[in-house]
């Protein structure tokens, strides 16, 4: 499809458009309105008063002093809008519902799942990206990693020459539908995409990217069955020419490998035969005879969930016509994203880690794992069925490792100022179990105390749900060396009948 046609399609249609205030419904009616289609209504359940400063919010990918200028012009469209009490008023009527992602978890939209039932179509801001790209879509979701992953794809496809858009899930991003006039077949579009996008989404990207799946809004969608398979939509309508990539370390996404035209796996603790895998210290890419290496060391944050975020981000990009050196660049230059596993500040000795988007245990320990130097943990937070089995086997594990740093889910404990075979304090303390709120909903807030740790000189304390690792900084120095190097002799090759 194209604007074009999109666009005629529409005409003459009743478009009732939901939540005018939100980044979505406002980017829908400026594209919609821009393009002279008339008979749209849009819904809000904010008064009007109070729409500019929703409308501000909302749009933190504008500058600030854009954003009430913003939405006074959306505000003077020729529209009809509703606003509090008349909101949802003759949606019944409507031919189109254009909805937000989250629509669905709110009481005030019990109308809209009635009329979903009954057929009225419903669309989405991220159902008019695909409709409206005239490029290939890099689509990338899974439960951790998946802006991580899809920022290093655009940045390695940026760096190789090709105009390459991008969009991610959340308010500091432009979205795709205001590149709409720039893009042509050529360029790239690089999408972040959540379940609740994937939801009843009718297509799947060119490049579809699945970083992992584990537990996580089940509040949205009930079983882990359910989550999955809301995963699932983006290799789901793949053609015959499309490529997924998948994490063939997880079972939930390795398992989607046999419904995929051309699936390609990556893996940190196996070789695969197409895709991508460590072996040795070099990150090696195969697609049919051409090989690209890039050196292990090239990735700058510790964790082993970076090394896979690095092998799903070069896949990827490689799929799409990014070079070796172009990805060993980007890696080198990766210091990590804003609420990310991010380094804020190195004072005295401290490094300080931002971890706050882990807002799930698997990412929390994740980046826990990490971690090889004495710590003090600052976590916390609540999630309807979330348990905190997976940080315990986390705990587990650190103990095995003679680990440093201690953590218990509730307050400071008498043992973690115990030294234990020569280390500041006990690995991880003791660990009591989340406590409940009224609800069932566990609370998974910890802290963690260790005041020796704190004061050493390799200490580390990291905020929202993170931890640390020391860089290997001779195998930086390797990547170094090596990018300085001929790129082309060591980065790409084709493999002879040997190999």
């Amino acid at each position: 499809m194209s604007v074009d046609s999109v666009i005629q399609e529409l005409r003459g249609k009743s478009i009732h458009v939901v939540g005018l205030a939100g980044t979505e419904g406002a980017t829908v009616v400026d594209f919609l309105v821009g393009r002279g289609v008339t008979g749209i209504t849009a819904h809000d359940v904010h008064r009007p008063d109070d729409f500019v400063a929703e409308f501000g919010r909302t749009h933190q990918w504008l500058p600030a002093d854009q954003r009430e200028p913003a939405a006074r012009r959306v505000l003077n469209h020729p529209i009809q809008v509703c606003w509090a009490d008349r909101y949802l008023d003759g949606i019944e009527r409507a031919d189109v519902i254009v909805v937000p992602q989250s629509w669905f978890r709110y009481p005030v939209n019990a109308p809209l799942r009635r009329l979903r039932e009954r057929g009225i179509r419903f669309s989405s801001m991220t159902q008019l990206f695909f409709e409206v790209s005239p490029c290939p879509i890099v689509g990338v979701t899974g439960t951790n990693g998946k802006f991580t992953v899809a920022h290093l794809i655009h940045q390695m496809l940026v760096h190789s020459g090709s105009r390459a858009f991008f969009s991610g899930n959340d308010r500091s991003h432009v979205p795709m539908l205001y590149y709409a006039d720039e893009m042509t077949p050529r360029d790239w579009l690089v999408l972040e995409l959540s379940n609740r996008q994937l939801i009843d989404l009718p297509y799947s990207p060119h490049i579809a990217v699945i970083t992992n799946i584990a537990p996580h809004h089940l509040d949205d969608h009930g079983t882990m069955e359910a989550y999955v398979e809301v995963k699932r939509t983006i290799v789901k309508y793949q053609g015959k020419n499309d490529l997924a990539v998948l994490n063939a370390d997880n079972p939930h996404t390795a398992a989607m490998a046999g419904d995929c035209p051309h699936p390609y796996l990556f893996s940190r603790t196996r070789a695969v035969s197409q895709g991508a895998s460590v072996r040795g210290d070099v990150i090696v890419i195969t697609r049919g005879r051409l090989q690209q290496m890039i050196p292990l060391g090239a990735v700058q944050l510790p964790g082993a969930h970076t090394v896979e975020n690095a092998l799903a981000a070069c896949l990827g990009a490689a799929l799409a016509g990014a070079s070796a050196a172009a990805m060993a660049d980007v890696l080198l230059a990766f210091r990590g994203l804003p609420y990310r596993f991010r380094v804020v500040a190195d004072a005295g000795g401290v490094r300080y880690y931002e971890d706050s988007l882990a807002t799930n245990p698997t990412a929390a320990a994740a980046a826990i794992a990490s971690m090889d130097r004495p710590f003090v943990l600052i976590a916390g937070g609540a999630r309807p069925k979330a348990t905190a089995r997976i940080l315990r086997r986390c705990a587990r594990r650190c103990r095995r490792r003679r680990s440093r740093g201690c953590c218990s889910s509730a307050r400071p404990r008498r043992s973690c100022r115990k030294p234990w075979r020569g280390c500041p304090c006990p690995p991880w303390g003791r660990w009591s179990g989340p406590s409940r709120r009224p609800g069932g909903w566990p609370d998974l807030g910890t802290r963690c105390y260790c005041p020796r740790a704190a004061r050493a000189s390799t200490s580390s304390a990291i905020t929202g749900s993170a931890a640390t690792a020391t860089p290997n900084w001779s195998r930086r120095m390797a990547a170094q060396e090596l990018l300085e190097q001929g790129r082309n002799n060591y980065y790409e090759r084709t493999a002879g009948p040997a190999d």
